[in-house]
């Protein structure tokens, strides 16, 4: 009878949409966000630590694919915003 060998590497811990695990990047918090839409694009959301909303309610924010990706958002829409 043939055995079967564990797979290689380390089991994946794939979370529900709303848990979120935060990763620290210099002043910035990266969630995994995962909105139930069929795009990936907005899997991650990137914010600087400290921001507070403006008037509006509304918060400076950037989204992605990747985690890098949405640092690289964050940085790009604060650059447009003037920041």
């Amino acid at each position: 009878m043939p055995s079967i060998a564990p797979a290689a590497g380390p089991l994946s811990t794939r979370r529900a949409p709303h848990e979120a695990h935060p990763m620290r990047t210099d002043n910035i918090t990266v969630h995994f966000v995962h909105p139930p839409i069929p795009s990936r694009q907005f899997d991650w959301c990137a914010t600087y630590d400290n921001d507070e909303p403006d008037d509006e309610g509304n918060m400076l924010a950037g989204y992605g694919k990747t985690p890098q990706e949405a640092v690289a958002d964050l940085r790009d829409n604060e650059e447009m915003r003037g920041g």
